[in-house]
């Protein structure tokens, strides 16, 4: 079993080692890997069981953002989807979204299993 630092740590350099991040700077790269630290030492966790609608433990919801299982990916829809027209820019949804389009769009996007879990799940039409 491994850390969670050692988890972290495998998710940032798959991360950049992807495309999407291919030429970033690194002061953003640093300034990016910060910040999804911080995301994953205090994830969303009222947002994102409000929006699954079930309890989880903090474990459970590092594995959904960062390193999600095929059955975590289905899951993604529901945490990308924006709020509610006229919401709050405070909104529960708009704090997931950020997270959870993040982690998709440098990681898990250089996953064929997740993306394609992803979209079966309608994340196309979350995306819209």
């Amino acid at each position: 079993d491994i850390s969670d630092d050692e988890r972290f740590d495998r998710f940032m350099k798959e991360a950049l080692a992807g495309e999407a991040l291919h030429g970033v700077p690194p002061d953003l790269q640093t300034q990016l890997s910060k910040g999804l630290r911080k995301k994953f030492d205090q994830p969303p966790m009222e947002a994102i069981m409000f929006s699954l609608g079930r309890k989880l433990t903090l474990e459970e919801v590092q594995r959904i953002l960062f390193y999600p299982t095929k059955e975590d990916a289905c899951l993604y829809p529901q945490l990308i989807i924006g709020p509610p027209k006229g919401a709050p820019a405070d909104h529960f949804q708009v704090k997931l979204q950020r997270v959870a389009v993040v982690t998709c769009y440098t990681h898990h996007v250089n996953n064929w299993e997740f993306v394609e879990n992803f979209v079966l799940a309608g994340g196309l039409h979350a995306l819209a």
